[in-house]
């Protein structure tokens, strides 16, 4: 490509042709050439394209890749023997990459694939253990704060573990605590901090109650996704988001919310219910509308207002038109993100190809608006699995109200 400002200026060229160029290149597909021709603004000049592996938007500037010529010294500042020069260069490059066997180029494509996961997943190993050491601090502080409950905590858990109490209070105790804690299987765990609720609630100690609820939604989550509980492969799903729509072993709203806070090692957070025995979806999670033969002709408006209040934009974007607001939630997503919550659209795929087909055309249009948006199907074989487990452990992992 021959880089001028007459090129960049170009709407066509931006909007059109560049971004499924950059992508392609992104998957080792083509290799991007670019001639600095003129003087030009191209290294302030980005441009946004779709990453095929990840689905998120991304920006790139073309100074970016290994170019003939310079943005300081364009090929038209060249005099004439080092202009011939560096075009005899840029033909040479070309038939060398048109010279690959295409046995050649996909070896090439691989090793490049390779480089590029081992990075990512050393990238990711760090920030899971960094998110997983955030978790346990705040364990340790939830078990400093229990004071007189402790011990109704620790005789619980002498049931499954051999500690033993400690007449000390203190960081050094509650740090011992939460690594028993932490060592139990889920359904140990799950029996021990109801045991411990139940006692509590009978004490009428309310503040050691509430203090029980908050452990809980640290250490199910975790606990439930790295033990035998779930099939399935965090570290893949750790990846985030999805390209389209990943299918969780998660039967019910409330599950979905288990399972994404055990994999991002965060607390658990469920959106209040009025319902005294209803299933709470997630604090950011949405449901996609109804089906009601297909999908509802307003499902894209009725989303982007339950993503707005969800991902809370400042309060002076409310008047803007639907595109600069699926921009603004799509930069709200994204902070979530960074900060270790992911936001997520529940869906049910439909069993009828030809409305499964419409289904998922729908739900492309979606992912291109919000690219960052994690899109989880359920399995409707394990709703009655998924029931009995969320009324087990739904007193102690409500939010209590104050």
């Amino acid at each position: 490509m021959f880089i001028s400002e007459h090129f960049l200026a170009s709407e066509f060229i931006n909007k059109y042709e560049l971004p499924p160029l950059l992508a392609a290149n992104k998957s080792n597909k083509v290799t991007v050439l670019p001639v600095f021709l003129s003087p030009s603004t191209v290294e302030k000049s980005g441009i946004e394209f779709l990453n095929p592996d990840t689905g998120k938007k991304e920006v790139i500037k073309l100074t970016e890749f290994q170019g003939f010529g310079t943005p300081k010294k364009t090929l038209e500042e060249h005099n004439s023997a080092k202009k011939k020069r560096t075009f005899v260069e840029l033909a040479a490059r070309i038939r060398e990459l048109a010279a690959k066997n295409p046995t050649q180029v996909e070896e090439e494509v691989v090793v490049n694939k390779v480089v590029e996961v081992q990075k990512k997943n050393k990238k990711l190993n760090a920030e899971s253990d960094k998110r997983l050491k955030k978790l346990k601090k705040s364990v340790v502080y939830s078990l400093s704060k229990l004071n007189g409950a402790l011990p109704v905590l620790e005789d619980h858990l002498s049931n499954y573990s051999d500690y033993k109490a400690s007449n000390k209070a203190g960081e050094d105790t509650s740090k011992q605590l939460m690594e028993r804690l932490m060592g139990l299987s889920f359904e140990h765990l799950k029996t021990v901090l109801l045991q411990t609720y139940e006692e509590l609630e009978e004490r009428d100690n309310q503040s050691g109650k509430q203090i029980v609820t908050k452990i809980s939604r640290l250490l199910l989550p975790w606990l439930f996704v790295s033990s035998e509980n779930v099939d399935i492969d965090v570290s893949q799903f750790e990846i985030s988001p999805g390209s389209l729509i990943r299918t969780i072993p998660a039967g019910l709203v409330s599950i979905v919310e288990l399972i994404l806070a055990g994999i991002d090692r965060r607390e658990a957070f469920y959106e209040q219910d009025n319902e005294e025995f209803g299933f709470p979806v997630g604090r950011y999670g949405v449901q996609l509308p109804a089906l009601e033969s297909g999908l509802q002709d307003r499902a894209e408006e009725i989303l982007r207002d339950d993503l707005f209040l969800k991902t809370k934009p400042p309060t002076e974007t409310s008047s803007l038109s639907s595109q600069e607001k699926d921009t603004i939630i799509e930069n709200q997503i994204n902070f979530f993100m960074k900060e270790g919550y992911r936001t997520y659209l529940i869906c049910w795929l439909p069993e009828d190809e030809g409305e499964k087909s419409r289904y998922i055309t729908k739900i492309e249009g979606i992912k291109r608006c919000y690219p960052s948006l994690e899109i989880i199907s359920l399995d409707r074989r394990l709703m009655p699995r998924d029931q009995k487990l969320f009324n087990e452990i739904r007193k102690i992992m409500r939010q209590e109200s104050q």
